[in-house]
């Protein structure tokens, strides 16, 4: 570390301004870096990461922060920090490339690049020296300098081969949709890929995968083997919400476990996480009826607004996992500290249920979870289950105060506008589901936040932050999923409050994406929009990795809005798109998640249910609350108020249904029609059917 700051200090990212004291010579991504390279013929340095990272951290400190690794850096390479979540685009385009020279890709990412961009060698972390089968950065930052001066040729036609398959790799046929045996094909995939003993995909480390489980769940009740899908659902969700994996104290769910039981995250805390795993916690509520669902949804949510809601507005990005220099530092206790705020006896008790011991279950500290089911702690403790549950909250309730007069782990105070779209959504969903007004005015306040901060009229940022002189930074022109996330969350909202307002905005932004974002003539939904030519090559936006695809977001929304619009154009481009990605449907469901779930309300039919009634009308109340609730995720609800219809609703909804004498709700789903209803039981409930 150096007292002398470099050219970051000026940069409003956490991440970016972490790295300020380094004594590499760091530029932000920009022009005038990429000019410097072209001019003085250097090869480009770009290295990613993000502010709750540890790795990164781990990095900067072994060789960021090495005088003379970064005197050979400056002296040899124009140096690039780069802050993933500001700019996905940099980060899709080299992550990208380290997958394809490496078959695995993370973070820190650090990619090589000619002169012109193009990049010609990609890795991650690098240690100081030389060990898990890994050279040292020094050693990997000499080799590259010594190829650029006596082997430039090759590298150059190292970059052109890169670049090309790049290109070929985001190259897909378009052909017909699949027909309905794809979802039981891919729910085959889903069970062969899922662990059926400690819940989840795969082993060790294990992530949410959110949407492959959402998927999961909607193509077994496709297939016919709903039982088996909600069962599968259960087993996981059940895991992720018992497992260290998630703060038992404070609500809210950890990046990912290191080992497959969900015992030891990494301690990180992502605001996309936190978002979207509450919707599917409370799409799995629904199917099943299980409060336990739903009260991990609520505790998600408190959390959120405790922690992460900004005062003027929007979700913060991220919480990091270090504290005090040690990963988790924050959330693990030694059973000494147990006893000093509980008292013994309660101690004991606590530490049974949670596994909590002096040698402790990691690290020689206690990650808390539940090892054993609550009731079979009650029975061997003599204890009524109800009364042990009750003292439990009060002992997590006690142990969570102490935890606040801790330090706390960093937090990212950036906004980012995707990732509060989904907050959106899963704040708008909890208010639907859940039928708790308060959620919609959360997830009213965020978008008015977006829509007054971030929509300058033609188009949206994706940045907010407060710099260090207190004043407000606007930054960064949208990506396709700052458009694609905000505009499904409106359609949530309007769903949740009945504002036509929202669904005004959420048609205003798809018409900015159809503009700047779809290529009518090819289907290809881009990443970035037109005349935005800062990188070798343009991806396109179908796959999943940690967020859903922006493809599969914008699909749900386009078909979702065309069913209340009346507009035939946005579903027949939600079905180019499918179309364009039909061959990942059949063979890679598992990449493209959320497409799937997509392709399977386009098939199904969009669900629409219209209630027709005054707004102070407490019977039209009652219509709306159980048609939001028996709703499905993706189904709408329109309130309907004789005399104020929104110019945007669809004719065909209103057609026939605005003279009734008594407030009626209206279930349809795609061109059938059940019978109007004017008492709330009559509702059909769509959770339950299984397609």
């Amino acid at each position: 570390m150096t007292d002398q700051p470099n050219r970051l200090i000026h940069e409003v990212s956490l991440y970016l301004k972490q790295h300020a004291h380094n004594p590499v010579d760091w530029y932000p991504w920009g022009e005038e870096a990429l000019e410097r390279a072209r001019r003085e013929d250097k090869p480009i340095l770009v290295s990613i990461g993000y502010s709750a990272c540890h790795w990164c951290h781990v990095m900067e400190r072994e060789s960021f922060e090495d005088p003379k690794v970064a005197a050979f850096m400056n002296a040899h390479f124009v140096n690039i920090k780069v802050d993933r979540e500001e700019r996905p685009d940099v980060d899709r385009v080299y992550m990208d490339t380290c997958l394809v020279m490496n078959g695995q890709g993370g973070w820190p990412l650090n990619c090589f690049l000619t002169p012109d961009g193009r990049p010609f060698f990609a890795g991650t972390y690098f240690p100081p020296e030389p060990r898990y089968g890994r050279p040292s950065w020094l050693m990997v930052v000499q080799s590259i300098a010594k190829s650029f001066q006596t082997q430039r040729d090759d590298l150059e036609e190292s970059a052109a081969r890169l670049v090309a398959n790049l290109e070929r790799h985001d190259q897909r046929a378009e052909g017909d949709l699949p027909g309905p045996e794809i979802f039981a094909e891919a729910f085959a995939r889903f069970d062969q890929r899922f662990d059926h003993q400690q819940g989840g995909f795969g082993a060790a480390p294990k992530f949410p995968n959110v949407t492959n489980l959402e998927a999961t769940l909607r193509c077994g009740l496709r297939a016919g083997r709903g039982d088996e899908a909600v069962e599968m659902l259960t087993l996981a969700l059940d895991a992720m919400a018992r497992g260290g994996v998630y703060d038992h104290l404070g609500g809210g769910f950890h990046r990912y476990s290191t080992d497959a039981r969900w015992l030891v995250p990494h301690f990180e805390k992502m605001l996309y996480d936190n978002t979207l795993l509450p919707r599917l916690y409370l799409e799995v509520h629904q199917r099943t009826g299980e409060p336990r669902f739903a009260e991990v949804a609520r505790e998600v949510f408190r959390y959120l607004q405790r922690e992460m809601f900004a005062p003027e507005g929007g979700f913060y990005a991220t919480q990091d996992a270090d504290s005090e220099g040690e990963e988790g530092r924050f959330f693990v206790w030694s059973r000494g500290e147990l006893g000093e705020v509980l008292g013994e006896e309660r101690a004991r008790r606590f530490a049974r249920v949670y596994d909590v011991s002096a040698e402790g279950n990691w690290e020689g500290h206690n990650i808390l979870h539940l090892e054993r089911p609550i009731n079979a702690v009650a029975q061997e403790e003599g204890l009524d289950p109800e009364a042990l549950k009750q003292a439990l909250t009060e002992d997590r309730a006690a142990l969570f105060q102490a935890r606040e007069a801790r330090i706390k782990p960093g937090r990212d105070e950036k906004r980012i506008t995707a990732w509060n779209g989904l907050a959106i959504q899963a704040f708008a969903r909890g208010a639907a589901v859940l039928g708790e007004p308060v959620l919609a005015d959360v997830a009213s306040r965020c978008a008015g936040f977006i829509w007054e901060r971030m929509w300058d009229g033609v188009g949206l940022k994706r940045i907010f932050a407060v710099g260090d002189d207190g004043a407000n930074v606007i930054k960064i022109d949208g990506f396709i999923d700052d458009y694609a996330f905000v505009a499904h969350g409106l359609l949530d909202l309007h769903k949740a409050c009945g504002d036509a307002a929202w669904l005004e905005r959420a048609k205003a932004l798809v018409d900015v994406v159809l503009g700047r974002f779809y290529d009518a003539d090819s289907g290809e939904l881009y990443q970035t929009p037109v005349g935005h030519d800062e990188l070798p090559v343009r991806r396109t936006s179908f796959r999943d990795e940690a967020v859903p695809s922006a493809a599969g977001e914008l699909c749900l929304t386009l078909l979702r809005l065309g069913a209340v619009t009346g507009e035939p154009r946005y579903g027949e481009v939600a079905e180019a798109i499918m179309r364009r990605a039909q061959g990942d449907l059949r063979k890679a469901p598992f990449a493209v998640p959320s497409l799937l779930n997509a392709l399977d309300v386009a098939t199904r039919g969009v669900g629409t249910i219209v209630v027709v009634g005054p707004e102070d009308d407490p019977r039209a109340a009652a219509l709306l609350t159980r048609a939001r609730a028996v709703a499905g995720p993706e189904d709408n609800v329109v309130h309907v108020v004789p005399g104020e219809v929104s110019p945007l609703i669809a004719p065909g909804l209103l057609m026939g249904r605005l003279g009734a004498d008594a407030p009626t709700a209206y279930p349809c789903r795609g061109v059938v029609c059940d019978l109007p209803v004017t008492e709330p039981g009559e509702l059909p409930d769509w959770t339950r059917i299984t397609g």
